[in-house]
């Protein structure tokens, strides 16, 4: 069963690999789109690895896709990810994110520190880009990149939506306040992240919240 979970899981990452490309190479959409389409797919299908995989599952995939994604962007492959006109690791640091998350679950054996991290990060971050991108806003310098307000407004709004629903879900009880918290840190984190480190830094800032948490409630 394992192994037929994880070529089920791997063919399913394939398959999102090549439909990002059909539609940036042949149908002519921007990679920035395609690239949050698969962020987004992928951070859903990742969801499922506690419920059908083993910890070395987890690190076989999580390490072969890092390979093939490190590999792809220097032989200039895979351009419905790698082909954005900006400087990026994020790609890169998303397989990275999902394993360092699975370990933090494995140890706690709580499902809220794999969960409410990997939520974040396919559903806040796009957020974040879609409506930076497409509303006109007063940007925010930091060091030497620049946010935009509603940009990381829009992140915050996703970020603590996921943090209610995750909580929810797993029928944890937690002040709203203390979500909110929750959401501002993610959020802080991914304006102060450079080129792409924020696929990684948000869901190590969510989890190493959720750590001092353990010990108040």
């Amino acid at each position: 069963m394992p192994t037929l979970s994880v070529t089920a899981f791997a063919l399913s990452f394939l398959c999102l690999f090549g439909i990002s490309e059909t539609l940036h190479v042949k149908w002519g959409i921007k990679a920035e789109y395609t690239r949050k389409m698969v962020h987004i797919c992928t951070g859903l299908i990742v969801l499922l690895f506690p419920y059908y995989l083993t910890h070395t599952s987890v690190l076989l995939l999580c390490a072969s896709f890092y390979l093939i994604l490190v590999w792809s962007k220097k032989m200039k492959m895979l351009r419905g990810i790698n082909d954005v006109n900006r400087v990026t690791k994020g790609s890169e640091y998303y397989p990275l994110a999902v394993y360092a998350s699975f370990v933090a679950y494995a140890v706690s054996d709580q499902m809220l520190y794999y969960i409410l991290p990997i939520v974040t990060l396919a559903l806040a971050d796009p957020a974040a880009a879609i409506v930076g991108q497409s509303v006109a806003s007063k940007k925010i310098s930091v060091g030497d990149k620049n946010k935009t307000f509603y940009g990381s407004v829009a992140f915050f709004v996703v970020a603590l939506i996921s943090s209610i629903m995750a909580f929810y879900i797993l029928d944890v009880s937690i002040p709203l306040y203390t979500m909110i918290v929750i959401a501002a840190i993610a959020t802080f984190t991914e304006m102060i992240s450079k080129n792409g480190s924020d696929n990684l830094t948000v869901p190590m800032a969510i989890i190493a919240v959720l750590a001092i948490l353990s010990h108040i409630y």
